[in-house]
């Protein structure tokens, strides 16, 4: 599978959305998301910061999946997350998806200096402070396998490409 078409992209975006909101988020029940996923390539970031700001003004979360432009890799190199925390809009870039024992995948901050990480719960994405773990990697590892697992098998019918509406590239 090459990762780069819209298709691939949207799978994705699908599989974040389920390792992250996992059962949190059930619309049969009256819990409804409150965090918008997209994928990109980084061919058109106008895109990515016009959603960034929609979503903040919307006072919803967002989590972009970043992909290299052309990239066969199989996952995102990195996410992004912006989200209000009172009147300020926060924007974390550089982040990777992880798991750790517990099952939940949570975007850490992969930044010097930075601690904390986001979770899912039942008021929405939050932010949450605390140390991170001393090693990222197995809990990296073991979020890109099930992430690749989850997106072979995810639905994509609900997700848009931008990508091919009227006027949704640069000049």
């Amino acid at each position: 599978m090459v990762y780069g078409n819209a298709k691939s992209l949207a799978e994705f975006a699908t599989a974040a959305r389920e390792l992250i909101e996992g059962d949190l988020v059930d619309g049969t029940v009256g819990r409804f998301s409150k965090t918008i996923f997209i994928a990109s390539d980084g061919r058109q970031p106008f895109l990515e910061e016009a959603a960034i700001d929609a979503a903040c003004t919307a006072e919803l979360a967002i989590v972009v999946l970043q992909f290299a432009t052309g990239s066969k890799m199989r996952g995102p190199r990195a996410y992004t997350v912006a989200l209000m925390i009172g009147d300020t809009q926060v924007v974390e870039r550089d982040c990777a998806l992880w798991i750790g024992d517990t099952g939940r995948a949570v975007l850490v901050p992969r930044g010097k200096g930075t601690d904390g990480w986001f979770e899912m719960s039942e008021h929405g994405f939050e932010r949450r402070s605390g140390q991170r773990t001393a090693s990222l990697a197995a809990g990296m590892i073991k979020a890109a396998n099930r992430l690749v697992a989850l997106a072979k098998t995810s639905r994509t019918d609900g997700c848009i490409d931008v990508s091919v509406i009227d006027g949704a590239t640069a000049a």
